[in-house]
């Protein structure tokens, strides 16, 4: 019997060292948890200072309902408006003035001095109960610990910072059928080393601030509502792969990332355009061209229910570009590009020209958004998803955290697939909103 304890101690101990080896490894345990609902074993996987900041959020959104409950309610009654004063910092006074009020979507109606005053790990295991657990019937959080994850690869910044992408499946309701799309979006969480031990920095995933703003006590309806049964569709989309016939190709997915890159902040949109996949132009033509059509078709509409005092307006467009469409509409004309441009014009430009013809427009020196092809990207790496397609993680300026960029085979090259930090798809039509 005295074997028993070193002996469990050294069966135990690989398995604790194990589980901590490599950033993908804490993903791992942390998704596990999440099927788990193990919130106290999520818990310790993730940086502290990204509890704390969980729980200062979600403390400010919880003493501001607490402060402006009567006025949302009485809005409420008259279907009225409000809107939810968070302020930046959150006073101790603040606090002790609605101490006693009690958050009745949290389990057993804790009052707002009780959980201010739980540490940020016992804080965020009661925010996860009430937000993943099915407190919320009428959320799609219902949901959430069971979406599929699939890891891609891990890339590290340094000996302390590393970022593991993976692929969550995307979900969205249509009619009466709730559609799966798989393998869904790629997503990055960021992981820093503590003491040996990799720890997960909550950013748009688990712990996002939207999902744990479900658990605020906004309406009471919400809570009376049960959502309709809905039939579940799934489709999986494939993703690309080495083309037929491809040969080696002439340079890395991070070479042409950074060549795309150093093109964009230049302002050489020849360049740059020479460096998107084929397939992208395309694509990027087709639906610019489509969204500008119904942009200018609409313009008196528009104008309209703005002189009404709607500021309210949906633009619809389909997503098929057909010769008798664009014969339809080639003499409509798109003041943005400036002169006399018509659509018919913009569709016989090559899609490589389109998108310097665009760049030159959205990007130019008095242009509100100059300043996005001005600023510098820096390649931090890559990670290889198939042979066709590889992720570029990179920094800028203009985001707190990373980005990716899908980069795609081509026969003997590789092409960026483009993204919003270059192409904005709404750009165009704001700035024909400009006097």
């Amino acid at each position: 019997m005295r074997w028993s304890v070193p002996l469990t101690l050294l069966l135990g101990l690989p398995l604790m060292v194990t589980a901590q080896t490599s950033p993908s490894d804490a993903v791992r345990a942390a998704f596990a948890a999440l099927g788990k609902h193990d919130w106290r074993r999520l818990a310790t996987l993730v940086d502290p200072p990204s509890l704390e900041k969980v729980r200062e959020d979600q403390l400010r959104s919880f003493v501001a309902w607490a402060r402006q409950k009567d006025e949302i309610a009485a809005a409420s009654r008259v279907h009225g408006t409000w809107s939810l004063d968070i302020h930046n910092d959150l006073p101790a006074a603040e606090i002790e003035a609605v101490k006693r009020v009690r958050v009745p979507t949290l389990a057993g109606s804790p009052t707002i001095g009780t959980v201010a005053a739980e540490s940020p790990t016992d804080f965020f295991i009661r925010l996860c109960r009430a937000a993943y657990e099915n407190a919320n019937p009428w959320g799609y959080l219902r949901d959430f610990s069971v979406l599929q994850r699939q890891l891609i690869g891990e890339i590290t910044e340094g000996d302390s910072l590393a970022y593991v992408l993976y692929r969550r499946e995307a979900r969205h309701v249509e009619d009466n059928t709730l559609w799966i799309d798989l393998p869904g979006r790629v997503m990055i969480a960021t992981m820093r080393k503590r003491d040996g031990h990799w720890l997960m920095v909550l950013d748009d995933d688990i712990g996002w601030e939207p999902d744990f703003g479900e658990v605020l006590p906004l309406h009471d309806e919400w809570i009376r509502y049960r959502p309709p049964e809905l039939k579940t569709e799934t489709r999986t989309t494939a993703l690309p792969s080495l083309p037929s016939g491809a040969v080696p190709a002439q340079r890395s997915a991070s070479d042409v990332a950074r060549a795309a890159f150093a093109a964009f902040e230049r302002g050489d949109w020849h360049a740059f355009a020479s460096l998107v996949h084929p397939d992208k132009l395309a694509a990027f033509k087709r639906e610019q061209i489509n969204s500008l059509i119904a942009w200018e078709k609409t313009r008196a509409d528009r104008e309209r229910a703005q002189s009404q005092g709607s500021g309210a307006f949906v633009l619809m467009f389909s997503d098929s570009l057909t010769d008798e469409g664009i014969a339809r509409d080639a003499a409509v004309k798109v003041p943005v590009f400036g002169g006399e441009t018509t659509i018919g014009d913009l569709a016989q430009l090559a899609p490589a020209a389109f998108l310097e013809r665009w760049c030159g427009v959205v990007y130019a020196k008095e242009s509100i958004f100059s300043e996005r092809s001005e600023t510098p990207r820096t390649l931090i790496g890559e990670v290889r998803e198939t042979d066709g397609l590889t992720q570029a993680v990179y920094r800028s300026a203009r985001f707190y955290s990373v980005q990716r960029m899908p980069v795609v085979r081509t026969l003997d090259d590789w092409g960026i697939y483009l993204n919003d930090d270059f192409v904005w798809t709404g750009a165009l039509t704001m700035l024909s909103e400009k006097p």
